[in-house]
């Protein structure tokens, strides 16, 4: 009897230590800074943003990867490679800065590689469901941080049919720099307005994500004039806050 006994207290301890491993596993996070682009205008402070909000998520706390002027093909291998890495994490974030477009009620992000002309925008970037599809295979809180333009540069040009909206899991906070149909500004200083006002607050104590981005709202627009106006979207299940920085990424070096 007493053996029995001993096995099932083994086996609870074993679980119990499982179960306090998975909790304590970090948020992790995968930052996209796509700054040159093969065949159209390049954007000076897309790797910049890239670099600071990957530098600051990681004196957060998260276990963060940067992957700077991706092609294509390199942002596939990336998100399958967070897929993997998030297995045990409560939180997995996904940052991008570069260029973008809303298309029929579609944002896409472009990569180094990817057409930016109306004949092949659709099939050469990578429609922003399918980042919120790559973290979606686990009941986790998933993030999506999108600092992009959301304009049609090719309205009234032939735009390819776009794939079938694909409904958003539960789970999932999404946040846009800008609005539908506007552009996202890449800054006069170092770091674009969102950016910014991402770094700002997360100086402050943590809060409700829906707190910290009516903040970074409020940033953007001063910082602005009120022609740049951050939007958000949540299915989320559960309370999800941002991990704070803390102390100032230049005080922390």
């Amino acid at each position: 009897m007493r053996p029995l006994f001993l096995r099932f207290l083994l086996l609870l301890i074993g679980w119990l230590y499982a179960s306090v491993a998975c909790a304590e596993q970090p948020p992790v996070a995968l930052v996209f800074g796509i700054g040159s682009y093969d065949s159209g205008p390049d954007l000076p402070n897309a790797r910049n943003d890239a670099q600071a909000i990957h530098m600051a998520l990681s004196k957060a706390g998260y276990r963060s990867e940067l992957v700077l002027d991706a092609t294509r093909g390199d942002a596939l291998l990336a998100l399958a490679q967070l897929r993997l890495t998030a297995t045990q994490a409560n939180q997995a974030l996904i940052f991008f800065s570069g260029h973008g477009a809303i298309v029929n009620g579609q944002s896409y992000v472009f990569f180094r590689d990817s057409g930016l002309s109306a004949s092949d925008a659709i099939s050469s970037a990578l429609p922003q469901a399918l980042l919120v599809k790559s973290i979606a295979d686990r009941p986790r809180q998933k993030i999506i941080l999108l600092d992009i333009c959301r304009d049609n540069p090719w309205q009234g040009g032939e735009i390819p049919s776009p794939p079938p909206a694909w409904t958003q899991p539960g789970g999932v906070f999404l946040a846009h720099a800008t609005q539908p149909g506007k552009p996202a500004y890449d800054g006069r200083n170092a770091l674009s307005p969102f950016t910014t006002a991402l770094l700002e607050q997360l100086l402050y104590p943590p809060t409700s994500i829906e707190d910290f981005f009516r903040a970074v709202r409020l940033r953007v627009v001063q910082l602005t004039g009120g022609r740049q106006v951050p939007t958000t979207q949540s299915t989320l299940l559960y309370p999800a806050q941002l991990l704070p920085l803390r102390t100032p990424i230049a005080e922390a070096e």
